[in-house]
């Protein structure tokens, strides 16, 4: 058994990332060559099959990773309601009360007497939010979460390191 130091020719060159620099332990053929790399002085790269190029490995040869904005789940808080679900109704302000139709707010009707809609106080409970003062969100519809702007809602979005070419150059 000899122990050779494989080198490729072009390992200070371009070729570095197509072959392997490796100390073997070998016997030699019948024609003297090494049986390791065949009398070639180098192996071809496992990686890349020699080709200088293979999957990028942050996004497995696809060439999208996960959105950086939502972390990959395609959704994001609603903007409008800041995920809550629910805005300030428009129809009161988020007060939860209107002025009575009836006696314009005054609490009385056209003989002075006290109004009998409101009871004499000038406001109704908001028949739109039913007196909470807030109503469902309309851009999400209570659903609290909206398709991710960045990434329209599919979860990835190109791969930085490849370029969505979905390769890098081979470094081993």
């Amino acid at each position: 058994s000899l122990k050779y130091l494989v080198r490729d020719k072009d390992l200070l060159t371009t070729n570095y990332n197509s072959y392997y620099d490796a100390e073997l332990t070998s016997t030699e053929g019948g024609d003297g060559s090494c049986e390791n790399c065949g009398g070639r002085g180098s192996f071809e790269c496992e990686e890349c099959g020699g080709g200088g190029e293979r999957d990028c490995y942050r996004c497995d040869g696809d060439g999208e990773q996960d959105c950086s904005e939502c972390e990959g789940s395609g959704t994001e808080n609603c903007p409008k309601c800041d995920g809550d679900g629910e805005v300030e109704c428009r129809s009161c302000d988020g007060y939860g009360e209107v002025n009575c139709e009836t006696c314009d707010g005054s609490g009385t009707d056209e003989e002075g007497e006290e109004c009998t809609d409101c009871e004499g106080n000038g406001k109704k409970s908001c028949d739109d939010c039913h007196g909470d003062g807030r109503s469902t969100c309309d851009k999400c519809d209570g659903e609290c979460t909206v398709d991710c702007t960045e990434c329209g809602g599919r979860g990835l979005e190109e791969c930085g390191r490849c370029d969505g070419e979905g390769t890098s150059e081979c470094d081993e």
